[in-house]
């Protein structure tokens, strides 16, 4: 029992935050945006890349890397789909480029392509 003890702790220390991106989904929409990043006014979008985890009629999920200018750590989140461009469904484990802002409905995509890696 000891021994088990001692490896559930030692398994969790060790436990990269990347790993546990990919399993918890985290909702931001009680946080805002710095000043200029929200859709009105003057927008300056976010650029990240990410990998599709899941996709809805009208939102995506994506597993992405920290984001420092939000001081975002890796995480799993959902984004409403572009409203610009029609979108045609990405398979689960697409890497993708994806910008997005803030709007009062969450966080919306400006642009979701696949990845050119």
């Amino acid at each position: 029992m000891r021994a088990l003890l001692t490896f559930l702790i030692i398994t969790f220390a060790f436990s990269s935050p990347y790993l546990l991106a990919d399993t918890h989904t985290m909702d931001h929409s009680h946080h805002a945006m710095p000043h200029g990043m929200s859709v009105a006014g003057n927008t300056s979008a976010i650029q990240s890349q990410g990998v599709i985890k899941k996709w809805q009629a009208d939102r995506v999920t994506l597993a992405h890397p920290a984001i420092p200018e939000l001081n975002w750590p890796p995480m799993t989140m959902t984004f409403l789909l572009p409203t610009s461009q029609p979108q045609h469904e990405l398979p689960t484990g697409t890497a993708v480029d994806f910008s997005f802002v803030q709007t009062d409905a969450g966080y919306q995509l400006l642009t979701l392509t696949p990845a050119s890696r």
